[in-house]
């Protein structure tokens, strides 16, 4: 195997919070799942109010945004997250974050080649 002790971290960002989620030096984010919505009672929702399970996926938002740094800040929900609208209207939603952090470097290339079809550079992680 490679060695690593390669932990998922999983945290809560209620609404008008920071997404601020980091590696150690020699390391970079890699995120797993992104969901926006209600998915449980827990630190950002006190109680179900009879919608909890209502949710997005947000991979793909918070993959761009994240993976492939060592530090990630950013303001939830970003327009993006928000336009989902996963939830009623008179409920607030969170965003839930699963992600680890693997011993690496990023490296861009600006070639007409992508990974998972959202940029045009492509990030490599290196397990050592």
């Amino acid at each position: 195997m490679c060695g690593c002790l390669c932990t998922d971290i999983t945290t809560e960002v209620c609404n008008r919070e920071f997404l601020n989620i980091s590696c150690s030096s020699g390391e970079v984010i890699l995120v797993d799942e992104a969901l926006y919505g209600r998915m449980r009672v827990g630190r950002c929702v006190q109680r179900s109010l009879g919608y909890v399970d209502c949710q997005a996926d947000v991979l793909e938002h918070v993959e761009v945004l994240c993976s492939g740094r060592q530090h990630c800040a950013h303001r939830m929900p970003d327009d993006s997250i928000y336009a989902t609208h996963p939830c009623p209207p008179d409920v607030t939603s969170y965003l839930e974050v699963t992600y680890r952090c693997l011993r690496g470097e990023i490296c861009t290339s600006h070639y007409n080649r992508t990974l998972a079809s959202w940029a045009n550079f492509i990030i490599i992680v290196v397990i050592l």
